[in-house]
């Protein structure tokens, strides 16, 4: 195992243990497959809000907003006392029609 795939499974391992319980699987018929690959983008989105806005693991999950007609957004926590406002956008692979190429934005 290369040193790049054992430090892979290392996010995810640490992603699933911190957010999993509180980020539920997305609504619908999925293969099993999509469903850890969907959470673990989830995840992410909300370990990003978590260290931009310096909130607890919990604040960072409620955060999280993806999911379908989205157009990309997949976190958001506003600041009220700071008056901050920390996102999380990634936009995905961008293959075929009418698909975003690849980005990420992240913003505070």
């Amino acid at each position: 195992m290369s040193d790049l795939e054992s430090l892979r499974l290392q996010v995810c391992e640490t992603l699933k243990t911190r957010y999993f319980p509180m980020i539920l699987p997305m609504p619908g018929n999925h293969k099993p497959e999509d469903i850890e690959k969907n959470r673990l983008s989830r995840a992410l989105a909300a370990l990003a809000i978590e260290k931009l806005a310096d909130v607890s693991p919990a604040q960072a999950a409620y955060a999280v907003v993806d999911g379908g007609n989205d157009n990309g957004l997949d976190a958001i926590h506003f600041d009220r006392p700071g008056n901050i406002l920390s996102g999380w956008l990634a936009c995905g692979q961008g293959k075929g029609p009418g698909k975003r190429p690849e980005c990420l934005l992240v913003w505070e």
